[in-house]
């Protein structure tokens, strides 16, 4: 089994130079932010993986889902016979991401203001996980395996926040999105807060 893993004790997603632009910070305890790490990723691939097959079905396992199942597995083993195991939640939706990402293409949402591509990962990500679920209930036929479908619970407060009584955002479909208080529009996030 191959592993690589890049976590680094202090590193950010972003650059240190959008710190310093956006907010003033000056030092971050390292620089080694994802880009950095991703770039390292790049330089040992090859020797990971020698054809584009051999990558394909290399990275065609998510560590992530693996590690769930794996636990999940572990659980029935030790005697668990009821678990939940919850799906990921519509993350382009989520106040953060959105202003993190703050697009300016129309094209990269959806019909209710959520971003289009990091819905579809999760959408694909719990596609996944139901069918680890899947083989785990077929080997684990005495244990009841419930998958709790986050994503689709929450998408539906966006699509129709009016039938969970939150009528005041049915107006406007981009208020559903604001954080309760602090930063500027349209999020309202406080980027001290983040």
């Amino acid at each position: 089994m191959k592993v690589v893993n890049y976590p680094y004790a202090g590193a950010t997603a972003i650059e240190l130079n959008y710190f310093k632009n956006r907010i003033g910070v000056q030092e971050l305890a390292t620089n080694n932010s994802l880009n950095v790490q991703f770039e390292w990723f790049k330089n040992i691939k090859p020797s990971l993986c020698k054809s584009e097959e051999e990558c394909d079905n290399f990275f065609k396992k998510t560590l992530i889902i693996e590690t769930i199942t794996t636990t999940t597995n572990a659980l029935i083993e030790e005697g668990a016979i009821e678990l939940v195991v919850p799906g990921n939640f519509p993350i382009g939706c989520n106040v953060g991401i959105l202003w993190r990402v703050n697009s300016q293409k129309k094209e990269d949402y959806d019909e209710f203001g959520c971003l289009i591509t990091y819905n579809t990962f999760i959408e694909y990500y719990n596609e996944q996980l139901k069918k680890y679920i899947e083989t785990l209930k077929q080997k684990h036929y005495q244990a009841r395996i419930i998958y709790f479908d986050h994503y689709n619970i929450v998408k539906r407060l966006y699509q129709s926040p009016q039938q969970y009584d939150m009528r005041s955002f049915t107006s406007d479909k981009v208020k559903i999105m604001q954080a309760c208080c602090g930063g500027k529009w349209p999020y309202h996030v406080d980027k001290n807060s983040c």
